[in-house]
């Protein structure tokens, strides 16, 4: 029987939510005689990542139409599944493949009159499927109504075994408030500094802070630290292999993102018994409620929320244990790859 060529489509190089996914995705379906998968993306971080899992690989010089048209002839897949916006309206133009958007996020401009909007949705019509990681994504979305009817909703899913393995690894010191995602704008990290800002003049004792994450907004926070005196606070690491070593040795982790389509990291560290502070966006609606955590309007919101939970060792607990067991039911990866499964099965008989 031959198998059903996947070309998994990134605009991407590093390794982020989306990227994490698409990598378990590929990791669920390595022995999978049905399916064979291949990475697509400009070269870059991933490529290790990639490498140290054993997962099939095709750098681009550039997320280029010449680039991706190369990619194309010399794959020759079945399915192009598109992760994302600009990868999918790019995959769109192919017309010998099946074509599945894969949204993992749900920006700002999602419900507004905007040139993207238009383009997605004229692109719309090419794609078999539009699989979504939370309600939200279709919901906030302008033109939902050209996408109802395909839409599928699929909500990423963790390793819960690898997670809390990885997490038990030693770390020295016991954190108090930890911020795990991209320096970049949609994971709002000038915003956290804000919101830290606040809660050291708050706070009585001495606060130990770690954020984890790179991206172009690295050296502008690092800015903003020593610029507000933040330094012997607040401790840079850059990009981790294993975050959850850190999430597990947390009081308490912040997530000031102005958007998320899912919030894999809340689910992350919620699995690890850290409560997390929030924004009230997107996906996170799904994942947190008050038993677990905090969603919050306000950078006010913000800091109150993390003094509640950094003064009450109790709460803490309290939260931490609810928190774990909303988590598991992000655990089931048997069901996420039955779904996926029957998606990609479908669209090769169409």
């Amino acid at each position: 029987m031959k198998k059903i060529k996947i070309m998994h489509l990134l605009q991407s190089n590093r390794f982020s939510g989306a990227e994490n996914i698409v990598c378990q995705i590929m990791s669920l379906f390595q022995n999978n005689e049905k399916f064979e998968m291949i990475y697509v993306s400009p070269d870059g971080p991933i490529a290790n990542i990639l490498n140290i899992r054993g997962l099939s690989y095709l750098p681009l010089k550039k997320f280029s139409r010449k680039e991706i048209d190369r990619a194309v002839h010399e794959l020759n897949p079945d399915i192009i599944h598109a992760h994302d916006f600009n990868a999918s309206v790019r995959a769109s133009r192919y017309k010998k493949q099946i074509i599945l958007s894969h949204l993992h996020n749900n920006p700002l401009w999602l419900p507004k009159l905007d040139i993207r909007t238009i383009i997605y949705s004229l692109c719309s019509s090419r794609f078999n499927s539009v699989i979504g990681v939370s309600n939200s994504v279709k919901e906030e979305f302008r033109y939902k109504q050209l996408i109802k009817d395909k839409f599928v909703l699929l909500p990423n899913t963790v390793n819960t075994e690898r997670i809390i393995k990885m997490g038990n690894e030693f770390v020295e010191d016991d954190i108090d408030i930890l911020y795990v995602g991209r320096m970049a704008e949609p994971k709002n990290p000038i915003g956290a500094i804000n919101v830290l800002e606040n809660v050291v003049k708050k706070y009585s004792k001495h606060l130990r802070v770690v954020m984890i994450g790179e991206g172009p907004l690295f050296d502008e926070v690092k800015m903003q630290i020593q610029k507000r005196n933040l330094t012997d606070v607040i401790e840079l690491k850059g990009f981790k292999s294993n975050p959850y070593k850190y999430m597990k040795k947390s009081k308490v982790l912040l997530m000031p993102s102005l958007w998320e389509g899912f919030g894999l990291v809340s689910v992350e560290a919620m699995l690890l018994e850290t409560p997390v502070v929030a924004y009230n966006v997107g996906g996170l609606k799904d994942i947190i409620d008050e038993t677990n955590g905090f969603l919050c309007g306000s950078e006010v919101e913000l800091s109150n929320s993390l003094m509640k939970l950094l003064n009450s060792e109790e709460l803490r607990k309290k939260m931490g244990e609810n928190a774990a067991i909303s988590a598991k039911k992000f655990s089931n990866m048997n069901r996420y790859q039955g779904v996926l499964e029957k998606i990609y099965v479908s669209a090769a008989l169409k």
